[in-house]
């Protein structure tokens, strides 16, 4: 289980989760730098997207957190399993803010996409090549904040694909990236 300074420490990295999942939502709100083809957002996209940033860093530190004593395989087993659950979690208050009707809960089983992929699609593989490059040796800031940066890019790749503006991975992917990781870099390794 993780200590109260584990938890301290890692709390400033979802600050920077939620700021950047804020900011990015703000970006899609206001159609900068293009408006995302087929959407419309209303006000309530930018809190929804500061859970969402927040809730990718929260479970993927507190899998890494709980496993820090496990067996280096259990953990690096642990990674696809953050990312569907970061996934999961992290869509619910985006699927809020634009779908209003229906239940979050239901969402990959609704029968709108495959309930296995989805999560992972939904950015959950942000949290999951996040989560693995916390597994990595070193600790360097510049390692840090370039696995943040690279995570967010190639985890929201399959997503920004999907939505025709393939693109917005790399700015999107570097905002949620930069915030993480150098949060993630004044901090010890757990």
């Amino acid at each position: 289980m993780p200590d109260g300074a584990s938890l301290r420490n890692a709390s400033l990295s979802v600050a920077g989760g939620a700021l950047a999942g804020a900011l990015n939502a703000a970006a899609c709100w206001t159609g900068w730098p293009v408006a995302i083809p087929d959407a419309e957002f209303a006000w309530h996209i930018l809190p929804a997207g500061g859970i969402h940033g927040a809730v990718l860093v929260m479970v993927a530190l507190v899998v890494r957190l709980t496993l820090r004593r496990a067996p280096r395989a259990v953990s690096w087993l642990a990674g696809p399993v953050v990312g569907w659950l970061a996934g999961y979690l992290s869509w619910m208050p985006i699927s809020l803010s634009i779908f209003a009707d229906g239940n979050p809960l239901e969402w990959p089983f609704d029968g709108s996409q495959n309930p296995l992929l989805g999560p992972w699609q939904m950015f959950g593989l942000v949290a999951w090549a996040w989560y693995w490059s916390m597994l990595l040796p070193g600790s360097g800031r510049m390692r840090r904040v370039l696995g943040g940066v690279v995570a967010g890019a190639i985890g929201s790749a399959w997503f920004w694909s999907a939505m025709e503006v393939w693109y917005l991975c790399l700015l999107h992917g570097a905002v949620w990236g930069l915030l993480v990781g150098q949060a993630e870099a004044n901090q010890p390794r757990a």
